[in-house]
């Protein structure tokens, strides 16, 4: 409950507020705190069009070490719960690092996700063979977004 009141508030207002409904309900719980402190509110700058919710901080934080360490990751959620906004908002802060979007539908083959790889990225050799480098920055994050409406095979699999 006081997640949800707060989650909007500036940092000073959320703590006064938080203490406030603690005092009605007669309990202490300092995990929020805890969480938040975690990750400064400017850590992510906000984008002009969203709101930076508690539910949206903690999954900034949640993503940052993964992502940090190069680690693949999987967003799973409802429909329209934000998971491409997640998306968006982490790797705008990290400038080395691009994103490719392959909006998937059921017609969606591997050799899709080839050519979006060969759009945003170049062919280059080294020493352990050909390699795809990303054009204009260090990394580049392949985004398939909607993955879960490619249509399956007749034996009920799926190529990608």
């Amino acid at each position: 409950l006081i997640d949800g009141l707060t989650s909007n508030m500036m940092k000073k207002d959320r703590h006064v507020c938080e203490k406030t409904l603690q005092g009605w309900i007669g309990e202490s719980c300092d995990w929020t705190n805890e969480v938040r402190c975690k990750i400064d509110d400017s850590a992510f700058l906000p984008n002009e069009n969203i709101v930076i919710s508690s539910r949206i901080r903690r999954a900034l934080m949640l993503l940052r070490p993964w992502i940090e360490k190069h680690d693949p990751i999987i967003i799973v959620g409802p429909e329209g719960c934000g998971k491409t906004m997640i998306v968006e908002q982490v790797f705008v802060h990290y400038k080395s690092t691009g994103v490719a979007t392959l909006s998937c539908n059921e017609w969606t083959k591997p050799h899709d996700v080839i050519q979006k790889i060969e759009e945003t990225c170049l062919l280059s050799s080294s020493s352990e063979g050909h390699v795809y480098r990303p054009r204009d920055t260090q990394r580049m994050v392949l985004f398939l977004k909607d993955i879960d409406v490619v249509a399956m095979d007749e034996y009920g699999t799926c190529m990608l």
